[in-house]
């Protein structure tokens, strides 16, 4: 049998680069053939468990992140009850705000400065790309050395 990565390049190809419904084609073809099934779903057990249990700490994140604390109709201590602690709020990898040290606030803060600042360069690509294109598509506007050149220019660079 095939590997997964010749599976999907081929059914890429049939799709004419179409994911959509090269997708789609390779989920029939593993619907119908158990092999094509585990090779696909073998190595991704663990990041689908990865991704369940990540999923659980932003979930907890943004209720304790966001939680009212006060409510203006005068219920702001059963409000407050009964909302989420600070302390509960899940850091990178899981740790309890509680339980955190200095070394785990500053490497959690590492690990956010270093998306923020790969999503500002992804942002500030974005804006430079449009304030070019106009009223134009990308592609009728500018060249691929052209977007290199903007990728290129500090923009999405790694941060240190």
């Amino acid at each position: 049998m095939k590997e997964c990565t010749e599976l999907a390049q081929q059914v890429m190809e049939d799709s004419d680069g179409d994911v959509l419904a090269a997708t789609e084609r390779l989920e029939k073809m593993a619907r119908k053939d158990v092999e094509i099934w585990q090779a696909l779903t073998d190595g991704l057990l663990r990041t689908a468990c990865y991704d369940a249990c990540r999923a659980v700490c932003r979930a907890d994140r943004r209720q304790i992140w966001y939680s009212p604390g006060y409510d203006a109709g005068g219920n702001g201590d059963r409000v407050k009850t009964h909302s989420a602690s600070l302390m509960d709020w899940p850091l990178p990898g899981g740790k309890k705000l509680r339980d955190a040290t200095r070394e785990d606030l500053i490497e959690a803060s590492d690990f956010y400065l270093r998306q923020a600042a790969q999503m500002r360069g992804v942002a500030d690509f974005l804006f430079a790309i449009s304030e070019r294109v106009k009223r134009k598509t990308v592609g009728n506007t500018l060249s691929e050395s052209d977007l290199r050149a903007l990728k290129d220019g500090a923009l999405l660079k790694e941060p240190a």
